[in-house]
């Protein structure tokens, strides 16, 4: 083998090891997404179950409505919906 097969080996091994970091990049985002999607559900659920306190409340749906919009711009497509939502609640 010589000095330009292995470097062309090389290429190749560095250009399949920059695809897998790609694929890893993008699965951490898809996580931290679903992360604040559901961080987002969990204070709708907070301010769905308070009662007695109007301001309260708000500021709790306002929360959610935070980390929706953070969950919808690291691509998590489903929170564009609740923050439709929260968005009507919250007017």
């Amino acid at each position: 083998m010589d000095k330009s097969e292995k470097i062309k080996a090389k290429e190749e091994e560095l250009a399949a090891i920059e695809v897998r970091i790609q694929e890893v990049m993008a699965s951490s985002k898809m996580s931290e997404a679903d992360s604040y999607f559901a961080r987002g559900e969990a204070m709708e659920e907070a301010a769905n179950r308070t009662k007695l306190a109007p301001r309260k409340k708000k500021e709790t749906y306002q929360q959610a409505l935070e980390y929706y919009r953070k969950a919808l711009s690291l691509g998590n497509a489903n929170a564009q919906a609740k923050i439709d939502e929260i968005e009507k609640k919250v007017k």
